[in-house]
Parts: C-alpha cells; sequence; structure tokens
C-alpha cells in the first residue's frame, strides 16, 4: 500500500533537511563533501 505526497510536501521537507545540514539553526553540521557518483 503506497500513499502519495504532494510536491509541496515533499520539496519543504527536503529544503527543511538541506537547512540542518548547512548548520544553520543550530544544524548538525557536515565536514564532508556530499557527491553523486
Amino acid at each position: 500500500m503506497s500513499s502519495k505526497v504532494t510536491k509541496d510536501t515533499l520539496y519543504e521537507c527536503v529544503n527543511g533537511m538541506l537547512e540542518t545540514t548547512k548548520g544553520d539553526n543550530d544544524g548538525k553540521k557536515r565536514k564532508f563533501l556530499e557527491t553523486v557518483e
């Protein structure tokens, strides 16, 4: 069984995670480059 996520909700969640990994707002700063091979 699967549920659908609206595009707006998806972008909101992804942007929230990206802001957290940048180290802003007491987020966790990553000390490595993220790459895609």
